[in-house]
């Protein structure tokens, strides 16, 4: 019920550390006093590995437990309903793909705080692409760079088939299709996968691997960025490149754009224009109509003083950037004008995400241990959770 003008709010997202755990995270409104009464909860653990012994990460030191890198939802829609388990891809340091579902560990307890990861499989992250794409020492240190799932609605399981896309430093990129009913194999069914590997080559003709990506939520669509300053659009249907920016048509060709992170104005990766930001914390709008050639060259709509490590887009004219500083910003990229900052953080941002477009509101995620939630429009902090570890990304 509305009060104030300002109804009942939630929404919850899931955040991977630097120990093999994933975390559940709820922010909620009373509708009361606006977003300024916003408050948050972290609703429960689990982790993904377990050593030998059969210890997990709540024990012991952090040796044997990889950091969770990136965190795909496996549903259709991100479920803002504490009831309906999380169905995650988990891609950690330890070079796998885990699709896992965490249900409470008391079947009888849907609130209970501990989950156990009930897994469908680990798929390894391997490199197949020929030795003339790949970088020097490419396949010694193949990791996951980005990832993103689409599922088809399904009756009784909520997805019918689900489909992962993943992008390896190589040069490749990755899609496995699992058919049938994904929760079903989650708890213990059938489950019928294939795996199929593009090669999309190197940047600067294979002297440098590609070292960002992102993956547009309906999976068409793949930004990569190398440091080498190359920016390119990988097509997965067509398996073609559909857009590349080389390093001369970066800053006047006269300074060096080593692309650390890249982004679509949108999540589903519709708006022509994508983002890249550099080492130097440059942050670059670039437009995928206009062809290499007659492009003049690009210049930064946003600065910071340190590494671009994360982005956001809340529309085609306005976007969060965060650096390895700390530091977060909210940019009008049409004008290349700061609109304020986002404070708090400690130290590095390891991730952003739009929670709330509506609302401008956005969740960070740094190596302090924090997932904060902000409203962007007002430059305020909303809320505040300690998960006592580094949290590597969010979802």
């Amino acid at each position: 019920e509305a009060s104030a003008g300002r109804a009942r709010w939630e929404r919850r997202v899931w955040a991977g550390d630097d120990r093999a755990g994933v975390s559940e995270i709820r922010f909620w409104t009373d509708g009361g006093d606006g977003d300024s009464a916003a408050l948050s909860e972290r609703v429960w653990r689990a982790y993904v590995v377990e050593r030998p012994d059969g210890s997990d990460g709540r024990a012991g030191d952090a040796a044997g437990f990889p950091a969770v890198q990136h965190l795909a939802s496996l549903r259709a829609s991100a479920s803002d309903d504490a009831r309906v388990p999380a169905c995650l891809a988990v891609a950690t340091s330890d070079a796998l793909v885990r699709l896992v579902s965490f249900a409470p560990v008391d079947a009888h307890d849907a609130d209970s705080t501990l989950r156990a990861p009930l897994r469908l499989g680990a798929i390894p992250l391997t490199c197949s692409a020929p030795e003339s794409h790949l970088a020097a020492g490419a396949k010694s240190s193949a990791r996951l760079l980005a990832g993103a799932v689409s599922c088809a609605e399904g009756a009784d399981s909520g997805c019918a088939m689900s489909s992962v896309v993943y992008v390896l430093s190589c040069g490749c990129v990755e899609r496995l299709k699992v058919d049938g009913a994904l929760d079903a194999q989650l708890n213990g069914g059938e489950a019928a996968a294939t795996l199929e590997t593009d090669s999309v080559g190197s940047a600067e003709n294979g002297t440098h691997g590609w070292c960002a990506a992102a993956v547009a939520g309906g999976e068409s669509r793949v930004l990569l960025g190398a440091d080498a300053g190359c920016v390119q659009v990988w097509d997965v249907e067509a398996r073609a490149v559909t857009f590349r920016r080389a390093q001369e048509s970066f800053c006047g060709g006269g300074a060096a754009f080593d692309v650390r992170c890249v982004a679509f104005m949108d999540e589903e990766g519709s708006s022509p224009l994508v983002l890249a930001g550099d080492a130097k914390g440059r942050t670059c709008v670039l437009d995928t109509r206009v062809a290499p050639k007659r492009a003049p060259a690009v210049k930064p709509v946003a600065l910071l003083n340190g590494r671009v490590s994360c982005m956001a887009s809340l529309s085609e004219s306005r976007c969060v950037v965060g650096d390895s500083r700390g530091n977060a910003k909210v940019w009008d990229t049409r004008v290349g004008r700061e609109c304020g900052a986002l404070r708090g953080a400690c130290s590095a941002l390891s991730a952003l995400r739009a929670v709330s477009h509506e609302r401008a509101c956005v969740a960070s995620a740094a190596l302090d241990g924090y997932v904060r939630l902000y409203d962007a429009s007002q430059r305020a902090l909303l809320s505040s959770t300690y998960l006592k570890r580094a949290v590597t990304c969010i979802v």
